[in-house]
């Protein structure tokens, strides 16, 4: 249905483009609430090396295999800077959902987000002095 609306250029009611905005809006903030009630740091304990593993791969070794393959590559820094950042983001929040959704281990999927965001501040900062 969206695809029709969008190809017939039908203007949207204002209203319901209001109110779909401000849904938008409230949806990685919800997930985020979702995740931080689930959040128990025993499961954290209980999940340690799987963690650190998921932790190290996101964090540390996505980006290092972008920043070689972007420095051989001879990509100039403004050019490969954007997608060095989303190599080194953190694990996204709609992996809870996912797990969640396909009976999925939901406690690792909890944990691995929270860790990753927390350690995600340092490696940013590691990455971008890197690349320079």
């Amino acid at each position: 249905a969206g695809i029709v609306f969008s190809m017939a250029r039908a203007d949207m009611p204002e209203v319901l483009d209001r109110v779909l905005k401000i849904l938008s809006g409230m949806a990685l903030p919800m997930a985020l609430l979702i995740i931080g009630a689930s959040l128990s740091f025993k499961l954290v304990r209980l999940k340690i090396l799987p963690v650190i593993g998921s932790g190290i791969i996101k964090l540390v070794l996505m980006p290092l295999l972008g920043f070689v393959l972007f420095r051989l590559s001879g990509v100039a820094v403004p050019d490969y800077l954007p997608a060095l950042i989303l190599l080194a983001s953190p694990t996204a929040t709609i992996t809870y959902v996912m797990g969640r959704e396909m009976q999925g281990d939901c406690d690792f999927a909890v944990a691995a987000i929270s860790m990753n965001t927390l350690l995600s501040g340092l490696t940013f900062l590691f990455w971008l002095y890197i690349a320079g």
